[in-house]
């Protein structure tokens, strides 16, 4: 893949913040978070993950607007940008494929986009599990907010947008690759090998770098999981393997 899109698809809740956060930190490869959020990330003047205010910060803004500094770009024309930055080999998009972003990856398609698509999956016990601490931006944003049938509706969610995922398998099966979280926290090296084969990139030396304990890059990411937005942090093995 050159000059492409990798799309993280599936449930939220299953790992995909962690998922882009490591593949980022390979050469050519680049993790933008959950993308196509950012129109809203930027009318609520939200941070990139590199700290600063998303307008302001160097790796969006030369993206962003169009040449008069002031209208912004359409969002396939901010992805073409990015894609086609020197020693780009993909971005990495992590919107997933819930009700309102499932039809994202046939925008790129529509578009003629080099893509493919990473189903990540993760146990629904354990989605509901970490559903329980609340969403994200209310976390980080010291909210707390119930909603009526909490867990019903995370499980119909999670139930539909992993059935989206697998239906572009069905279509696209060429440029379709599932993964297990639960196997991506166990064993990085041999679920990065996998998905560096799916990439034709050497992913390698990624999973060496996380089976050592190393901490997780720094990257300039949208929305997402709110303890990668804070820096640092370790992959951490799932119950399972301990």
């Amino acid at each position: 893949m050159k000059n492409g899109v990798l799309y993280i698809a599936g449930y939220g809740r299953s790992g995909s913040s962690v998922l882009s956060r490591m593949l980022g930190c390979a050469p050519g490869l680049i993790s933008i978070g959950e993308f196509w959020r950012i129109r809203g990330e930027i009318e609520k003047d939200r941070l990139c993950s590199c700290g600063s205010r998303i307008v302001d910060c160097e790796f969006w803004s030369g993206a962003l607007f169009d040449q008069d500094g002031v209208t912004m770009k359409t969002e396939i024309e901010i992805i073409r940008t990015l894609a086609n930055g020197p020693g780009v080999i993909c971005v990495i998009d992590s919107t997933k494929t819930a009700y309102t972003s499932c039809v994202k990856p046939l925008v790129y398609l529509k578009n003629d986009f080099e893509i493919g698509i990473l189903h990540l999956t993760r146990s629904l016990d354990a989605v509901v599990e970490s559903d329980r601490k609340g969403r994200n931006r209310d976390l980080e944003e010291g909210v707390k907010r119930v909603r009526k049938f909490e867990y019903l509706r995370t499980a119909i969610g999670w139930l539909f947008a992993n059935a989206a995922a697998r239906t572009y398998g069905l279509f696209y099966p060429d440029r379709y690759l599932c993964v297990q979280y639960e196997d991506l926290i166990e064993r990085p090296d041999e679920v990065l090998r996998d998905i560096g084969d799916f990439l034709h990139v050497d992913l390698g030396d990624v999973g060496a770098y996380f089976e050592a304990g190393n901490s997780f890059c720094s990257g300039h990411e949208i929305a997402g999981n709110r303890t990668l937005r804070s820096g640092g942090g370790v992959l951490r093995r799932s119950r399972r393997s301990q």
